[in-house]
C-alpha cells in the first residue's frame, strides 16, 4: 500500500514537473515571438525612415537651391561695389526655369528690351537678360542657360540671342553677406554665346571660387546676388 502511494506521489510529481516546464517553455516561446516581432517592427521602421530620407534627399537635390528675387553686385580688384540691379532666380524639380535680370536703363526705368544688343542701343537701352534655365546641378554647382531670343545685353554688345551659357554659383550662404543681406550666392557666367546645348555643357573653362573678390572668374571678380526683402518692386 505504502509503496502504491509513493509511486502515485512521483507519478504526480512527475506530472506537475512536466506542466511547470512545460508553461516556462511556454513563456521562452512567447517571449521570443514578442522580441522577433519587436525586432521586425524596428527594422520596418528603420526601412521606412531610410526611404523616407532618400526620397527628403532626392527632392532636395531636385529643387534648385538659390531661387529667389535678389538685388546684384560684383567685386573687383577685392572691392564690392552695389550695383542696381535685380536677379529672380526659379526653376522646377524638372530642372527647367527662368534666370532674369534687369538693370535700370540711362533714365532709370526698369524693364526695356531690345531686339538683342547692339552697339547703337548700349547700355542706354537697359542691361536686362532672361535666359532658360535649360538643366542645373546643386551637385557642381551648375546652370546651363539658354538666351532669350528678344533680350540680350553684353559688354561686347555682341548678339546672343537663343545661345547657350555655362553659370558657375556658389551655394546659398546666410553669412558673409554684404550690406546687410540675410542670405547670398556668387555666380560667374564661364561661358556664353555657345550655338548649341552641347557646346556649354562640356566647355572646360572653369572659375575659381577662391578668387571671387579678384580674378577667379575669367580674370574678372564674379558678381553677387544679395536677398531682397522687399519683393514687390523692381526698384
Amino acid at each position: 500500500m505504502f509503496l502504491k502511494i509513493k509511486s502515485m506521489l512521483l507519478i504526480s510529481m512527475a506530472v506537475f514537473a512536466l506542466s511547470v516546464c512545460q508553461k516556462e517553455k511556454s513563456k521562452d516561446n512567447t517571449g521570443t515571438i514578442l522580441a522577433l516581432v519587436q525586432t521586425q517592427n524596428l527594422n520596418d521602421a528603420n526601412s521606412r525612415s531610410a526611404a523616407a530620407n532618400a526620397s527628403l534627399s532626392a527632392l532636395n537635390n531636385s529643387l534648385l537651391g538659390i531661387q529667389g528675387f535678389y538685388n546684384t553686385g560684383f567685386y573687383s580688384g577685392g572691392t564690392f561695389t552695389a550695383g542696381s540691379g535685380r536677379l529672380v532666380v526659379s526653376a522646377g524639380t524638372n530642372g527647367v526655369g527662368s534666370w532674369a535680370s534687369a538693370s535700370p536703363t540711362t533714365s532709370g526705368t526698369f524693364g526695356r528690351c531690345g531686339a538683342g544688343a547692339t552697339a547703337s542701343s548700349g547700355t542706354s537701352g537697359g542691361s536686362d537678360s532672361f535666359y532658360r534655365i535649360v538643366q542645373f546641378s546643386n551637385t557642381t554647382n551648375t546652370l546651363i542657360l539658354q538666351t532669350s531670343t528678344s533680350c540680350d545685353w553684353n559688354f561686347t554688345f555682341a548678339d546672343n540671342r537663343s545661345t547657350y551659357s555655362k553659370m558657375i554659383v556658389t551655394p546659398l550662404s546666410t553669412t558673409g553677406c554684404e550690406n546687410g543681406a540675410t542670405a547670398c550666392f556668387s555666380y560667374c557666367e564661364i561661358t556664353s554665346g555657345n550655338a548649341t546645348l552641347a557646346g556649354a555643357v562640356n566647355d572646360t573653362k572653369t572659375a575659381n571660387s577662391l578668387l571671387q573678390t579678384t580674378t577667379g572668374c575669367g580674370g574678372f571678380g564674379w558678381s553677387r546676388a544679395l536677398l531682397r526683402t522687399d519683393i514687390n518692386t523692381w526698384n
